[in-house]
C-alpha cells in the first residue's frame, strides 16, 4: 500500500504511513503520479522550440565546392588555350608598305648573277639578284638563339645560332614558278657552306609565321611573296653570302646576295 501524501510503500494491512504517519484510507492505492513529463520530442526547459518538420541549414558539400573550382578552371584553361591559338594564326602578316617592289634597275655587282636594286614605295631599296626570271632581295636579316616555344612547350635551341632571312621574290615571268628557297646555301667568308635547318624551319612554321617557306612556294606572273629561310651557324659569324640556285632544267645561273648580321 502507497501513502497518498508521500508516496512511501507501506504493509498491505498498515492504518497510518510508515514515513509520515498519514492516514492510509484504500488498499493497494495507486502510487500518487511523478512529475509530469514534457511530451516526446520536446526541448528541454529554456530551449527556444522548433516548427513542425523544421530542421538547421546543412551546409554546402565540400565535394560540390570543388566541383565547382574545377569547373572554374577549366574554363580558364580553355580560353587561355583560345588566346594562344589566336596569337599563333595572327603572326607572320606581312605590312602593307611592305608589299611595294614595283621597280628595279640593273647594277653591277661582283657576286653572281644578274643583280638589280629593288625600290618600294616607302623609299626602301634593297641589292636584288635575278634567278630564273624571278627577282630575290633580302628583306630583314635577324639572329637568334630559340625559336617558337609556349609556356606549355619548349623552345627549339640552334646548335649555333639561327640566322633568319626574310626575302622579296617576285615573279617576272608570263607563268606561275614553284620557289624553293630550301635549297639555298649561306656561305660564310672560309667558303664553308651552311644548308638550310630543318630544325629552325619547323619549328618557325609551328610557331604560326605564315612567312616560314618549307619546301615549295608557288608564284603567280606578276606577284610577289615574303619568305623566311633559317640557317643554324657557328656563334661570331658575321659576313656570308647567300646563294639562291637556278633550276635543274633553266640553263641559267645561281644568284648570290650579300648578308651582314
Amino acid at each position: 500500500m502507497y501513502c497518498t501524501r508521500c508516496g512511501a510503500a507501506n504493509a498491505p494491512d498498515a492504518q497510518f504511513c510508515s514515513s509520515c504517519g498519514n492516514a492510509l484510507a484504500t488498499t493497494g492505492a495507486a502510487p500518487p503520479p511523478g512529475p509530469a513529463q514534457p511530451p516526446s520530442g520536446a526541448p528541454p526547459s529554456g530551449g527556444a522550440v522548433l516548427p513542425p518538420y523544421a530542421s538547421a541549414p546543412k551546409k554546402p558539400s565540400s565535394m560540390a565546392a570543388r566541383v565547382g573550382c574545377i569547373g572554374c578552371g577549366g574554363i580558364i584553361a580553355l580560353l587561355l588555350l583560345f588566346a594562344i591559338i589566336g596569337a599563333m594564326t595572327s603572326k607572320g602578316g606581312n605590312a602593307p608598305a611592305k608589299r611595294a617592289a614595283v621597280d628595279q634597275s640593273t647594277t653591277a655587282s661582283t657576286l653572281g648573277g644578274k643583280h638589280l636594286t629593288i625600290h618600294f614605295k616607302n623609299g626602301k631599296k634593297l641589292d636584288g639578284v635575278f634567278v630564273d626570271e624571278t627577282e630575290y632581295g633580302i628583306y630583314t636579316a635577324r639572329v637568334t638563339s630559340t625559336i617558337g616555344g609556349t609556356e606549355f612547350t619548349e623552345p627549339t635551341r640552334a646548335g649555333g645560332r639561327f640566322v633568319i632571312l626574310e626575302l622579296v621574290v617576285r615573279n617576272d615571268s608570263k607563268e606561275a614558278r614553284e620557289i624553293s628557297l630550301s635549297q639555298s646555301k649561306l656561305i660564310d667568308a672560309q667558303g664553308n657552306a651552311y644548308s638550310t635547318s630543318s630544325e629552325g624551319e619547323t619549328a618557325l612554321t609551328m610557331s604560326g609565321d605564315h612567312e616560314a617557306e618549307f619546301l615549295l612556294s608557288q608564284l603567280q606572273p606578276g606577284l610577289e611573296k615574303y619568305l623566311k629561310i633559317v640557317f643554324d651557324v657557328p656563334a661570331g659569324k658575321k659576313a656570308f653570302t647567300l646563294r639562291i640556285p637556278h633550276g635543274m632544267f633553266s640553263g641559267g645561273e645561281d644568284g648570290e646576295l650579300a648578308v651582314r648580321l
